[in-house]
């Protein structure tokens, strides 16, 4: 911007005096004719006036000889070779600061071509016109003594006319253009009369206004006016701008009736109408078999019509389907086009659901007709129906002949093996257990040496992905990323009022006075030694040789407190330097301009962007840490810097953080929610403990430490938390790092399945009576091998698919989904050897314990009571048993089995349309306190005018001296870049905010400006202050034909270029800025003394404000897609880099990650089904119940606002063994029960093994996370609570009640020879009264 204040020095140097007042009626009379005339020396012109003060008209006269070229091509009547009748106003005086100064307009605008053309062709036919008298007018005149003429001049207030429209086309050829502060004009400009208007403000010379009129200037008939869509790059003309055309996403939108929906919804939509068109057709044709076996003698003829009267509306509504689809598949151009529908996609549609309408109500309205019917002719049964029905809700138990048919080869199998086992755990029990326990103990020592991976990138990102081997090339090229301390101001007294005022501005400068001033001491840990560190010892210094940089607004004043005091009116000199950053006294203390886009914040309104609006004050510091050492000391600086922000000050509202605020933070959330954890646990063990035993149902004050087991249920919970340590040892043993999910997340998971297997066992042993039918007592012994015998293989089929499941989770690439997998894969397998070893024996003890009337944690103390000597019957869990039998019998009855499946079908279809639009991403808000200072600091940076920085890092390898790799890597048409060069389409990405700082394109900019670089007689480069430094040859004399250096210059003075001071009156382009930017390889010399070619280098760009992890995750997807795009065209290869890419790693492939866990999964649950079940059918329904859960715990994710990351992605792996854990056992049940029919066999297990499984999952998880819901952490609300919640419902409900009805319905491989589910649908076996010792004939 400063180029204005020599520009209009220049035009105004070179331009008539006025004349006087402009008569507009009589506008020829100024033909040929000038106002002012041109003083050697002067640095303004002098009106014409007279002695006695009349002003006159001077005629023009011939264009001189040295008129500059830029001036000839743009006005050729300026020529004095051509003879086009015309004559100037300006004289070689003129011409010769003209001619001088247009080197300064080409280093600002040259980037557009179009821009400069169109001001030089202003400013010359302002200076030169011969009818200058025409387009100005003089107001007023002052005198002024500085120049050389004794009596001093007269200098003009001078108005200038300009046609609107003429303005405005000059303003739209520049308004894209980006200024030396690194705003684009329109930015700060945003019509044609403030940039004008701007001209006007600084002009340091003379007044000079513009007044817009329709007679004003319009340039001559020679000129032209040139777009800079014609001329300029997308850097300068964003028309010219080509958007990055990105992959379709995998489930787009598609058009929908008369709007667009996503795929999958659209998918679900049709899934669902399939769905109820197959339940009603099944219905359907049930009841017309059943109408028809009853009907075909008495009146066939009644039944013949409805039938012709179904297959008629069912062929009416396939019809229309089958239409609209011909028609939406393969539109009939010319027919449906000219109707009112368009193409033929609308009309599709309607037909479609034209004929499914047709189709369910037609049918649905025969399913009601035949089930009336079929009810008249059975009315006697139907009473039967409800008679039974009525029995089983006075609780008697429904009780079916036994299936001595039953055929269940691998069940027998391992039912002998469990019998074999249980033998042999028996006879040598110490032994067994003495080697399984000290094994584990000493896997248990290894966890002493157990490492924690505490680093997020650890966790998160895999060290052979493309973010982390970026990072690490960044890093080792130009170090690490900076530490950032920040933090904004608002004004406390007046919530949302504008802060650029002086007691505001004071008061930040105060504070980063104290800031700078912090000391702290460091002591080194392994000398002792101790250091006194400063801001100074860590701090970013871009400026070559100059101090730490600050990005505040206080840069203005360079950070000096008393300046900004005595500034008059710091609006004002805000406003002038924001329209020339560099001008003296604006840049900061390290000469660098104070770009208001990091230092000032939340000033644009829609397309209005005016920083003197700004309601927040920034202010951040940016240190380097190389290495540990500096990094202790900036955690030590930083705990001052904290204590200082968090002071309550009387103006101002402060929002900050430190680099180790967030770090900080979750470590005291973690310990703050340790209790929470703690508490869940402890909730979960008490009720353990407790219902393990029975004397809480049946209370007697005088046995109840009898019948109770806390202490069985106590060595229950060690033992399973022994797996978890004995899991964490073993793998601590061989080097595999843990993360602390391990802690969180096991416990629980190891808790709700291995838990139930205790239950499981528990009860079984506990159902088996204590004498058999001939009265003898029957062991202890032998009652735990009848119970593993029956329940052994399900908990042996559950544990192994879970282990088998998780294990296979380590082929994901993300480290902590790995680390939980194998620790919670092998965790699950210890507990089960735990429990069919120690837990077994514990077990018969207790029991044993019980019998002789031994107390609960003192067996050898007996209580003597008549009670205890009875008939030991099984009390433990009648409740929950009793009502399951409530359950079972309600799922017995098929229209509650169709109503069922549709509840389940029509829910599944409905989570699946969210899956598509489940959000990714882990904010950071929800994983610190709430209480927490950063909660304010993530509000206040949604008000940021720009984004965080990205790098485009130039690869070793690239030949800059080549003329296609600058072609690639510039961006300004003025010397040939490439149109779709690297930073022209970073530049057009909708996730980029401004343009590309190009270090080639400014040096190249620099190089053409011969006083930017000259060289003494002998060769060395002439510094600015150097007396007649303009007697000093250029450094650069040859140029190729794009006008850049030539290759033998290139790299002679690139170090020149990012070295030199700033001299605005000299060079209006500086490369300090890129100083950090180049790596050089150094061949023959050191680093100071040899620059033999550039390494690495990088172009610095910003995102746009990123506020939502959506919003972070496509920056970075977009950022590596164009790069990607560069690469396959340009032979430069290179690749994006910002800080939090690494972090966002995870989110390129965790939905594949996900659904790749949960393939796995499913894969290695049907193998295991399939192994040890042989019933693929079996195995199919638990594989569809597991993937059914997973569904629809991702749509209420969606619903429920739980994104998709690590730890999600952790959870529904999780939920996976849960799924399993239900539906396992129920579906073995159904296999070993004795009864006769699918539906006999359903209830058998839904009232024998859901109370188990009831109690053991449900209730003991419920408790559990019912407690991380009063956590203060909404990582444990949201990721913890409300996604377990919704597992154990999913779960539950999956396991409990549409398992049991899939097994009802469909016969299974090993039970094909029972009777078809559907011959029994309204009737029942004959009831009788259970027997106690239901098991008493097992063997």
């Amino acid at each position: 911007m400063f180029v204005f204040f020599f520009l209009i020095s220049v035009v105004i140097s070179i331009t008539p005096l006025p004349g006087g007042e402009r008569d507009i009626n009589n506008l020829d009379q100024y033909n040929n004719k000038c106002r002012m005339h041109n003083v050697p020396g002067c640095t303004a012109p002098a009106i014409n006036m007279k002695s006695d003060g009349t002003l006159y008209l001077t005629d023009a006269y011939p264009a001189p000889e040295n008129m500059i070229e830029i001036c000839i091509s743009e006005h050729p009547e300026f020529d004095p070779n051509v003879t086009l009748g015309h004559k100037t106003c300006c004289d070689q005086y003129s011409v010769l600061d003209l001619k001088e100064q247009s080197t300064l307009l080409d280093g600002s605008f040259g980037k557009c071509p179009a821009c400069y053309l169109n001001q030089m062709n202003l400013w010359c036919g302002f200076a030169c016109d011969p009818n200058s008298a025409r387009w100005t007018e003089i107001d007023d005149f002052k005198h002024d003594n500085t120049c050389n003429e004794p009596d001093g001049i007269d200098v003009p207030s001078l108005y200038y006319y300009l046609h609107p429209l003429y303005a405005q086309q000059i303003y739209d050829s520049c308004k894209d253009t980006e200024l030396s502060g690194g705003f684009a004009v329109r930015s700060l400009y945003p019509t044609y009369k403030e940039f004008f208007q701007m001209i006007s403000d600084v002009n340091p010379v003379m007044p000079l206004h513009f007044v817009y009129d329709e007679t004003g200037y319009n340039g001559s008939k020679y000129t032209k006016m040139h777009k800079c869509s014609d001329m300029c790059s997308c850097q300068s003309c964003h028309e010219m701008c080509t958007e990055f055309i990105e992959d379709e996403p995998t489930f787009k939108d598609y058009p929908f009736l008369d709007g667009t929906l996503n795929i999958i919804t659209i998918i679900s939509i049709h899934l669902f109408m399939l769905f109820i068109m197959v339940i009603i057709t099944v219905c359907g044709g049930i009841l017309s078999y059943k109408t028809f076996t009853q009907m075909k003698k008495s009146n066939p003829t009644l039944l013949y019509i409805s039938y012709i009267s179904l297959g008629a509306v069912t062929l009416l509504g396939i019809g229309f389907i089958i239409m609209g689809i011909i028609v939406v598949g393969f539109p009939m151009e010319g027919v449906i086009t000219s109707m009112p529908w368009g193409d033929g996609n609308l009309l599709g549609m309607i037909l479609l659901y034209i004929g499914f309408g047709v189709y369910v109500i037609g049918y649905s309205v025969y399913d009601l007709y035949y089930f009336v019917i079929y009810t008249l002719y059975n009315k006697k049964e139907s009473e039967d129906i409800i008679d039974s029905a009525k029995v089983s809700i006075l609780g008697q138990e429904e009780s079916c002949e036994e299936d001595t048919n039953k055929v269940d080869l691998t069940d027998n199998f391992l039912s002998k093996a469990m019998s074999w086992y249980t033998k042999f755990l028996w006879k040598f029990k110490w032994i067994i257990l003495t080697v399984v326990i000290l094994c584990c103990i000493v896997l248990c020592v290894g966890v002493f040496k157990i490492v924690f991976i505490t680093d997020s990138l650890g966790l998160w990102v895999p060290k052979n992905c493309q973010t982390m081997k970026d990072k690490n090339y960044y890093d080792e090229a130009f170090g690490p990323f900076f530490r950032i301390n920040q933090f904004m101001l608002s004004d406390k007294l007046h919530p949302g009022n504008q802060v650029l005022t002086q007691p505001l501005i004071v008061q930040l400068q105060q504070m980063i006075d104290e800031i700078r001033a912090i000391h702290v001491e460091w002591t080194d840990k392994e000398t002792g030694i101790t250091k006194d560190i400063t801001m100074d010892d860590m701090c970013y210094k871009p400026v070559f040789g100059k101090g730490c940089i600050i990005t505040s607004v206080t840069g203005y004043w360079q950070h000096d407190i008393n300046k900004i005091m005595n500034t008059e009116n710091v609006t004002q000199y805000i406003q002038n330097c924001l329209g020339n950053p560099l001008a003296t006294g604006c840049a900061d203390d390290i000469g660098s301009p104070v770009d208001p886009h990091n230092s000032l914040g939340n000033y644009t309104v829609g397309d209005n962007n005016d920083p003197m609006k700004a309601t927040i004050l920034q202010a951040t510091f940016m240190f380097n840490q190389p290495n540990k050492t500096v990094i202790e000391w900036a955690e030590l600086w930083e705990e001052k810097y904290l204590e200082i922000l968090d002071r309550d000050y009387s103006l101002v509202k402060v929002a900050y953080q430190a680099q180790r605020s967030v770090d900080d933070e979750i470590n005291r959330e973690t310990f703050t929610d340790v209790l929470t954890v703690l508490c869940s646990y402890m909730v979960m063990f008490i009720y353990i403990s407790l219902s393990l035993g029975n004397s809480f149902y049946h209370f007697n004050y005088k046995t109840v430490f009898v019948k109770s087991r806390i202490l069985l249920g106590i060595l229950g919970i060690v033992i399973v938390l022994f797996s978890v340590f004995t899991s964490a040892g073993f793998f601590s043993w061989i080097n595999v790092e843990a993360t602390l999910i391990i802690t969180e997340v096991i416990p629980f998971l190891v808790l709700a399945i291995g838990v139930d297997n205790i239950f499981i066992l528990t009860n079984t042993v506990d159902e088996q009576p204590m004498y058999d039918k001939d009265g003898q007592y029957v062991p202890v012994e032998k009652r735990l091998e009848h119970s593993l015998m029956h329940v052994g293989p399900s908990m042996m089929l559950a544990s192994i698919s879970e282990s088998l499941a998780f294990f296979l989770g380590y082929l994901t690439s993300m480290p902590a989904v790995q680390s939980f997998s194998l620790y919670a894969g092998l965790a699950i397998f210890i507990d089960f050897i735990l429990q069919i070893t120690v837990y077994a024996v514990l077990l018969c003890y207790d029991v044993k314990r019980q019998e002789n009337h031994g107390l609960d944690f003192i067996p050898w103390l007996q209580v003597h009571d008549n009670s205890l000597d009875e008939q030991h019957d099984f009390e433990r869990g009648s409740l929950i048993k009793h009502l399951f039998k409530y359950v079972a019998t309600f799922l017995s009855y098929y229209p509650v089995k169709i109503i069922g499946l549709f509840f389940f079908i029509a829910f599944f279809i409905f989570s699946l349309n969210y899956v598509p639009k489940t959000m990714l991403g882990l904010p950071q808000e929800t994983a610190l306190p709430q209480d927490s200072y950063i909660q304010d600091y993530f509000v206040a940076l949604t008000y940021l005018e720009i984004g965080p920085p990205v790098y485009i890092v130039v690869r070793d390898g690239a030949t800059y001296l080549n003329e296609t790799t600058q072609s690639a890597l510039c961006a300004s048409d003025n010397f040939g870049c490439d149109a779709l060069s690297i930073p022209n389409y970073y530049d057009a990405a909708r996730t980029i905010d401004g343009t590309t700082f190009d270090w080639i394109d400014d040096y190249f900019s620099w190089a053409a400006q011969k006083d930017c670089c000259r060289l003494d007689k002998d060769g060395n480069i002439c510094p600015y202050d150097m007396p007649n430094y303009t007697e000093c040859t250029p450094c650069f004399t040859n140029f190729t034909d794009k006008k850049r250096p030539v290759p033998e210059d290139f790299y002679k003075y690139i170090n020149r270029f990012l070295t030199a001071s700033i001299n605005e009156t000299l060079c209006s382009v500086n490369g300090q800025a890129y100083y950090p930017d180049v790596v050089w390889n150094h061949i023959n010399g050191t680093k100071e003394t040899d620059y033999s070619y550039v390494n690495v280098s990088r172009l610095r760009l910003y995102h746009t404000v990123l506020v939502t992890q959506d919003d972070f995750i496509d920056a970075m997807v977009q950022a590596y897609n164009i790069s990607d795009y560069m690469n396959s065209i340009f032979d430069v290869k290179t690749f994006p880099y910002a800080y939090h890419y690494v972090y966002f790693q995870q989110y390129f492939n965790i939905v594949d990650l996900c659904v790749m866990d949960v393939c796995l999964a499913l894969a290695a649950v049907f193998v295991v089904v399939m192994l040890l079940m042989f019933d693929p059918i079996v195995a199919i329904m638990i594989v569809l119940c597991v993937l059914m859960c997973v569904i629809d715990l991702i749509g209420i994710m969606y619903l429920w606002g739980v994104e998709l990351n690590a730890v999600s992605c952790v959870n529904l792996v999780m939920s996976i063994g849960i799924t399993i854990e239900f539906c396992v056992h129920i579906a073995h049940a159904f296999l070993s029960s004795p009864k006769k029919t699918l539906n006999d066999k359903m209830k058998d297990a839904v009232m024998n093994m859901g109370n188990n499984v009831f109690v053991g999952i449900t209730l003991t998880k419920f408790l559990g996370v019912i407690v991380l819901s009063l956590s203060s952490g909404l990582i444990f609300v949201i990721y913890y609570f409300r996604m377990y919640f919704m597992m154990l419902i999913f779960g539950a409900s999956h396991g409990l009640f549409f398992l049991p009805i899939l097994l009802s319905l469909i016969p299974s491989v090993s039970l094909s020879h029972l009777t078809d589910p559907f011959k029994k649908m309204f009737s029942r076996c004959n009831k009788k009264k259970s027997t106690k010792g239901e098991y008493q004939n097992f063997e």
